[in-house]
């Protein structure tokens, strides 16, 4: 008992995440994939907070990821947090964190969004760790802070962004 441990969900099709997933003794390695079956139709919707106590948390999913509402926090102390909302590369998977009580902290660990394009209204703050956000694919175009671009970044989702080892885009 106290151990490091892992959980490891996998669906064809959505994960929605209804309860809050907490460790409080070792560190808990999060990984949720949609769309293992590569047929673009798979999501994933955290609805309640994932707490991981050190653990890294890792998302893939082909037709995106919500972080709904002000509920949707991940914590990690330490660990890694990846988001890859368009894991099939088609251009359609957004990274959604919908509602500004929304946060992704991970204290010191390193954040990376990989998305078709990303909408962000809650937090994220690595700490000392760096965030980077990405297209999925290199034929997408960035817009920053009102530039024109597929993968568009406006001021205000940069301003909730907080990362001491640097943004990179």
């Amino acid at each position: 008992a106290g151990g490091n441990a892992s959980l490891t969900l996998s669906a064809a099709r959505n994960i929605t995440v209804n309860a809050d997933i907490t460790s409080t003794v070792g560190q808990l390695g999060v990984t949720l994939t949609a769309d293992a079956d590569a047929n673009g139709s798979g999501a994933i919707t955290l609805n309640n907070a994932i707490n991981s106590n050190g653990g890294a948390v890792s998302f893939a999913a082909a037709a995106g990821i919500t972080l709904a509402g002000a509920g949707a926090d991940i914590t990690t102390v330490g660990g890694n947090v990846t988001f890859i909302a368009d894991s099939d590369a088609n251009n359609t998977g957004l990274f959604d964190q919908n509602d500004i009580g929304s946060a992704v902290a991970t204290a010191g660990g390193n954040v990376v969004i990989t998305a078709a394009d990303a909408a962000i209204t809650g937090t994220i703050n690595s700490g000392a760790g760096t965030v980077r956000l990405q297209p999925g694919t290199d034929a997408r175009t960035i817009g920053i802070a009102g530039g024109a671009g597929d993968f568009s970044l406006a001021q205000a989702e940069l301003n909730q962004i907080t990362a001491g080892g640097g943004l990179n885009i």
